[in-house]
């Protein structure tokens, strides 16, 4: 509660947690009968052009966000009784239960569990309003229910692909960590033992049922079998081989201001050496060895195949799912032939958990500074007591938070022909009412994969057309209150 309090959650949506708060109000005032998204500006904007919001349409034509229906469904009656101040908390207690889970059934020491929630993205990964804990929790079940059968029960072999299948209603990176889990059983206890190959066709029967299910859903939906989150990053998914090379390395292990998961986690990497060293030992577990060589099929692939590098990223929100079976062999590192008792393994041990804890809190330290410039943002945009908020750039669109849930916000990136059609919707359908166009008076570019983007931020020649177009068609009330390189022109529909 203490960090809730310190971060202030409820100006902590932008981007992709806004999008998913929106679908998931949208689809509860809807009575879980429609995704199409709430949107305020309707009238203005009948079609959704001048939103980011909303990036595909259903079979009828209903504007909906990128996210899975699961996640917006499964969150709404929480997100209506906690508000978006108090959801984490929720997602919290199901970590915390998690962990109990994952200790429990593993019979993990207390030094891997504090490990895996304080020294991983688990430290804060709740905090935000997202798919990860549902995701990471199906993927913890199916894992364990994989590896921890002692009597070989079919029926938990089942439901271990069931559960893995059902995480991928959440996030497509299940698809190769399943992969990952059978393919390295077969390859580290034979691909012609008969008990291994009945073992996994069983695990893929389960997850066939769920996945085969959620490709009718979504084909039925969306008319793709992988569902909105995939149409929507489809082009993402086919860059140069020199843009994955790059992506991979970040999100395994650092680059353009983010930490990947060795960068953020360095012990996962010294324990995966250490049981390759120690593969051929005879006294090393077969499903010690089967989680090594899983992880070894998992981070790479994913890491290559993912559509991007995490954009706002630390730790690597792609490799999720690397982090159970991570802790795991950390926890058996720890055990192993008296490893515990040798000095140098437990300063290196401390001393790496010291500089994971350093970077949880790293990551702490940037969410509160997110909520602190939000909460400023946020201010300076009521101040102008405006009905209509209008923006040319997306990180201040998306720094209103909550509030287009409720008020009617725009943006519009240049001053062509969308302008033209929201000053002449505004004409019609706003008058009397106060328009507050908000513009960012520097021009800088991004650096993303080797490649240079406009962000939406205008060059002074298109900052002077888009300023008088608007002085052109409505009566100018108040112009240069400026705050962090941000004017605001104030304009009166008539």
């Amino acid at each position: 509660m203490i960090c809730l309090n310190q971060i202030k959650t409820e100006y902590l949506y932008q981007f992709d947690s806004l999008v998913k708060v929106v679908q998931t109000q949208s689809i509860w005032d809807r009575h879980f009968l429609s995704e199409e998204l709430n949107y305020p500006g309707k009238d203005i904007d009948p079609n959704y052009e001048f939103t980011p919001l909303a990036t595909i349409t259903d079979r009828n034509g209903k504007h909906l966000g990128m996210y899975p229906v699961f996640l917006t469904a499964l969150a709404a009656p929480f997100l209506v009784l906690l508000g978006t101040k108090f959801i984490s908390v929720s997602l919290l207690l199901l970590t915390i239960l998690m962990l109990f889970y994952i200790q429990r059934r593993w019979e993990l020491d207390i030094k891997s569990v504090a490990m895996l929630f304080f020294c991983t993205p688990f430290a804060f990964y709740w905090i935000d309003f997202s798919e990860n804990v549902y995701f990471v929790l199906l993927g913890a079940l199916g894992f364990t229910l994989y590896f921890r059968n002692p009597k070989s029960d079919f029926k938990l072999y089942t439901m271990s692909g069931f559960f893995l299948g059902l995480a991928i209603c959440f996030r497509l990176e299940v698809l190769f960590f399943t992969f990952s889990l059978v393919a390295s059983g077969l390859l580290v206890n034979g691909i012609t033992n008969k008990q291994e190959i009945q073992k996994n066709t069983v695990v893929c029967f389960g997850f066939c049922l769920a996945f085969l299910a959620f490709c009718a859903f979504n084909y039925w939906d969306y008319g793709h079998p992988l569902g909105s989150r995939f149409i929507t990053l489809v082009e993402d998914f086919s860059p140069t081989i020199f843009e994955r090379l790059n992506r991979a390395f970040v999100l395994m292990f650092f680059g353009y201001f983010k930490l990947g998961i060795f960068g953020f986690t360095p012990l996962i990497l010294v324990v995966m050496v250490y049981f390759l060293w120690k593969f051929k030992d005879s006294q090393v577990l077969q499903d010690s060895k089967q989680i090594v060589v899983a992880l070894l099929l998992f981070i790479p692939s994913i890491s290559l195949s993912a559509p991007n590098d995490g954009v706002f990223n630390w730790g690597s929100r792609f490799l999720y799912l690397a982090l159970v079976p991570s802790a795991v062999l950390i926890d058996r590192f720890i055990k192993w032939k008296g490893n515990w008792d040798k000095k140098w393994i437990r300063i290196m041990v401390y001393t790496l958990s010291f500089y994971s804890l350093l970077a949880s809190f790293a990551g702490l330290y940037w969410f509160k500074n997110i909520t602190k410039l939000q909460k400023s943002f946020q201010s300076f945009y009521y101040e102008t007591n405006a009905d209509i908020y209008l923006f040319h750039e997306l990180g201040l669109y998306y720094n209103n938070g909550t509030n287009v849930l409720d008020k009617k916000v725009f943006l519009i990136k240049s001053p062509g022909e969308k302008l033209d059609k929201f000053i002449q919707a505004a004409k019609e359908k706003a008058k009397g009412q106060k328009i507050a166009f908000f513009e960012l008076t520097i021009e800088p570019w991004v650096k993303t994969d080797d490649k240079y983007y406009n962000t939406g931020f205008l060059f002074d020649k298109e900052r002077e057309e888009y300023v008088n177009k608007l002085n052109q068609n409505f009566k100018i009330m108040e112009i240069k209150k400026e705050q962090k390189k941000i004017i605001s022109h104030i304009f009166y529909v008539e």
